[in-house]
């Protein structure tokens, strides 16, 4: 995908547009405030979302922290206790 390639280039220093609101049309359905409407008589609430690679995010967040200063520890979650 164009965006993909855009964004791995910009990763690796080129000069080129890697915002993704050009690449995919959900970014302008939103600027005109369209998107999926069920009809008033519809029996349930609809939700529905955009997905991520939130591992890319992180990792993305994480250097650019690192890049100012912050001490990143990376951890692994051994076990969780519920109440």
């Amino acid at each position: 995908h164009p965006f993909v390639d855009n964004v791995h280039a910009r990763l690796d220093g080129a000069d080129v547009y890697a915002h993704p609101d050009r690449f995919f049309v959900a970014a302008a359905l939103a600027r005109q405030g369209r998107g999926p409407r069920a009809r008033a008589d519809f029996p349930f609430d609809v939700w529905y979302g955009y997905h991520f690679d939130a591992t890319l995010l992180g990792q993305f967040l994480a250097r650019k922290a690192v890049e100012r200063g912050v001490s990143h520890l990376q951890r692994h979650v051994h076990r969780v206790q519920l109440n």
